[in-house]
């Protein structure tokens, strides 16, 4: 679990605070809701608008 939890960090820099759900190895690896983590959904956020651009320029085409 703790290899899931590094791992998880590794490949989201931004990240400071994670929430295991589960106990298991299928156990879900998220990003807490907290003021540490601001910097990481400012950055989702604009990557999902980036995506709802193309998709709409793609759409409109």
């Amino acid at each position: 679990m703790l290899e899931k939890v590094e791992q998880f960090k590794n490949e989201n820099e931004l990240l400071q605070d994670v929430h295991v759900v589960g106990r298991t190895s299928y156990a879900t690896v998220e990003a807490k809701t907290s003021v540490n983590n601001l910097q990481y959904f400012k950055q989702q956020l604009v990557e999902l608008e980036e995506q709802m651009e193309k998709e709409d320029l793609f759409i409109a085409l």
